[in-house]
């Protein structure tokens, strides 16, 4: 059998007649390329040890540092996905920043055909606020427990990780007061050695 007698081959380079003008292949076909690697291979590429380990925290800020900094160098980043009171106490539960998907709006379809990082993650923690301070736990599901998505290859994948911190930001309010370019103060920021 020769390559394009295969069906596959006929449904991704089948050409509708509307198509034929502008030369473009149609949309499911683009969708079948596109779906390289199925969602399990993903989770494998992740280590074993990507939960956090299980604490006590003075500060919901230093828990927040705390989790983000060991979540950096396995490839993924954590945000707050949603927080509100228990007993008067807060509770948080963070989650990989990937977790988010796109609002849809039914009512009118999208004009532009736009792409995301996000993939739903499921991978999540929660942390309790008590008298002495923050507690941080797994999930019971082991659901929450896997991506399904691959690592990152750089932090800067991340926005919370490529934020700059408290110390960071007094460090560049003069440089800008002192008029110079956000180009100049970037070089002089990264060869600090803070990316």
């Amino acid at each position: 059998m020769r390559l394009y007698e295969s069906a596959e081959f006929r449904l991704v380079n089948r050409i509708t007649p509307q198509h034929r003008q502008r030369g473009q292949r149609d949309q499911r076909a683009l969708h079948l390329q596109r779906r390289r690697r199925p969602a399990a291979a993903a989770m494998a590429t992740f280590a074993e040890d990507c939960l956090p380990p299980e604490g006590f925290f003075e500060s919901r800020e230093a828990l927040f540092k705390s989790i983000n900094a060991y979540a950096k160098p396995r490839g993924y980043a954590f945000i707050t996905r949603r927080s509100g009171q228990v007993n008067g106490f807060t509770k948080v539960i963070f989650a990989c920043d990937r977790s988010r998907h796109r609002p849809s709006s039914p009512e009118r379809p999208r004009q532009r055909q736009t792409t995301t990082r996000m993939t739903k993650c499921p991978f999540s923690i929660v942390a309790k606020e008590s008298r002495e301070g923050w507690t941080l736990k797994h999930r019971q599901d082991r659901q929450f427990a896997t991506h399904n998505h691959e690592p990152s290859l750089h932090p800067s994948a991340h926005l919370v990780l490529r934020q700059f911190s408290s110390q960071r930001d007094m460090q560049i309010a003069p440089l800008s007061n002192a008029g110079l370019a956000p180009k100049e103060i970037q070089t002089l920021v990264r060869q600090s050695g803070s990316f």
